[in-house]
């Protein structure tokens, strides 16, 4: 007995050193590797490290009817050599995917974009001569600004997009803001040819096609996408362009409605499109081209009006008959959700707003979001807003859609059911970066009703785990809107290792998860293609 009695308490003693040095190490590592004990840092750290096709082991079954590819883009590398990036936007674009295949393996995969601003980097072992948001540090020269100026932006960071082909597998593209695109293989990642689309239609020897959307929309009822271009005006006397492009594949585009602006066409990243018009929205921040040509980058050059009236350009889709509508009210809206028809006259829209530039010009400044009191003290809510447009008043009421002033009301990098996109709607899905109410950290995914006031009703939060933005992928047995579930990597903070979660859409509760082999740095947008591997 007194022998069975040691051994019982040797393996007790063990099992605790154990479970203290795993402990340790964690708690090490993240120190380590993310340069803070939470491990938050790491969103925002490089990993040069890639992968291909790494099998990745689920915790519990996942759903027979879950299969196809989940790709996303993001950032990658943040520092060469002596140089870093100061903004998040100029982190260098990397790709991550998994094949959730049907005999029930999953295959991870990621890999930077080799584009020209990556490899010329690489290879001369500091920041490439291309246009960033910010200046690096330490900055770029004179000479070197010059150059970054002619070249433009080269880096695809933020979004990536199918095109479906009639036969074979569709192809895919890479995009930022930017005019330009990256095809990429949705197989292995790799990169397959840079795209300056030609614009057919809207051809001008006095503009530059420049800023685009990180967002192309699907078309109703078509394979194609829409998307907008702004084209800046070269020699005086002359507009500003604002396009509504059709986008037939990775290069096809085509002019549906062009608008002529006089000023500077204020920064937009998304827009909305309903079952026959798309609606841009012009807000309070604009940039001064004169400045850029001084500074160097865009974000010293950003101007904020916060009386500046928005104005929204409304084309249809299918004749492009044209309208503006000027609004009662500065609206600043980075991401917008979904739109759709009342009947003829009558729009719902609903956007992600903000009262103030601060998530562009100081939240997501690097010494800024690695800084625990620096981006505490720099948060600003997202809010929901509706806007009610009637085309025949050309009028635009604006609805809060936030429930509360709370803090944890908030919610950016919205998802919804794409089935239900240009549609009525109820559900959306995206982050809330303050759901405790004290910390950026407290990293949280939200359900909000939209049929129901925006109210919150449901919230899957996991302290010191961050989450990014979520993709809503339908059960296509399914009959209800969040008949489905929702794919979301998650850094686990304690060890600094992404784990992919498949979380019950309705619930709000998590179905299975599993370890990557590293940690992934902060990924923006991406998308999931049902049976594609």
């Amino acid at each position: 007995m007194t022998s069975k009695k040691k051994i019982c308490k040797c393996s007790i003693a063990v099992l605790l050193i154990v479970t203290m040095v795993t402990s340790f190490i964690g708690d090490n590592r993240a120190s380590e590797v993310c340069g803070d004990e939470s491990g938050f840092n790491c969103l925002y750290q490089s990993n040069q490290q890639e992968y291909e096709d790494v099998p990745v082991h689920f915790d519990n079954p996942l759903p027979s009817w879950l299969t196809g590819t989940l790709i996303r883009n993001g950032l990658g590398l943040f520092e060469r050599g002596h140089q870093s990036v100061t903004h998040v936007f100029d982190g260098l674009a990397k790709l991550s995917s998994w094949k959730f295949l049907p005999n029930g393996t999953t295959l991870f995969s990621t890999r930077f974009i080799r584009s020209d601003f990556y490899t010329e980097t690489m290879s001369k072992n500091h920041l490439a001569s291309y246009l960033l948001f910010n200046q690096p540090d330490p900055p770029f020269s004179n000479v070197q600004n010059m150059l970054a100026m002619t070249r433009g932006i080269d880096n695809m960071n933020i979004n990536i997009f199918d095109f479906p082909e009639e036969h074979g597998d569709p192809d895919f593209a890479a995009f930022s803001d930017y005019w330009k695109v990256y095809q990429v293989s949705g197989k292995n990642l790799h990169t397959q040819d840079l795209i300056k689309p030609t614009l057919s239609g809207g051809k001008s020897l006095v503009h530059l096609n420049i800023m685009s959307s990180g967002h192309p929309l699907p078309e109703p009822g078509t394979t194609n996408r829409l998307t907008y271009l702004v084209r800046q005006k070269t020699i005086p006397f002359t507009k500003n362009r604002l396009s509504l492009v059709r986008m037939s594949s990775v290069s096809g585009r085509s002019l549906i409605a062009e608008w002529k602006i006089r000023e500077s066409v204020p920064y937009m990243h998304s827009f909305s499109v309903t079952q026959t018009k798309a609606i841009l929205m012009t807000g309070p921040m604009v940039p001064d081209t004169n400045c850029l040509f001084k500074e160097g980058s865009p974000l010293p050059c950003m101007e904020w009006f916060p009386n500046k009236r928005s104005i929204l350009y409304i084309a249809n889709i299918k004749t492009g008959k044209k309208k503006e509508i000027t609004m009662t009210s500065s609206i600043f809206a980075i991401h917008h959700i979904n739109a759709y028809d009342l009947n003829e006259n009558e729009i719902l829209m609903d956007v992600v707003s903000y009262d103030s530039p601060l998530i562009v010009t100081k939240m997501l400044l690097t010494d800024t979001i690695r800084n625990e009191a620096k981006r505490n003290a720099a948060y600003i809510q997202p809010k929901i807003r509706r806007i009610h447009i009637n085309l025949s008043r050309k009028t635009a009421d604006v609805e809060d859609m936030s429930t509360t002033n709370d803090v944890t009301d908030g919610l950016d990098m919205p998802a919804i059911n794409e089935q239900y996109r240009s549609q009525q709607y109820c559900y959306v899905y995206g982050m809330n970066n303050f759901a405790d109410g004290n910390s950026f950290t407290s990293s949280a995914i939200i359900k909000k009703d939209m049929c129901n006031g925006g109210t919150v009703v449901g919230k899957l939060l996991i302290p010191s785990h961050y989450p990014v933005e979520p993709a809503f992928v339908p059960n296509p047995q399914g009959t209800q809107e969040d008949d489905g579930v929702l794919v979301v990597p998650f850094l686990r903070g304690e060890d600094a290792v992404t784990y992919l979660s498949v979380v019950d859409a309705k619930t709000m509760s998590i179905i299975s998860k599993a370890d990557m082999p590293d940690y992934i740095p902060f990924s923006l947008h991406g998308k999931f293609i049902k049976d594609f591997f």
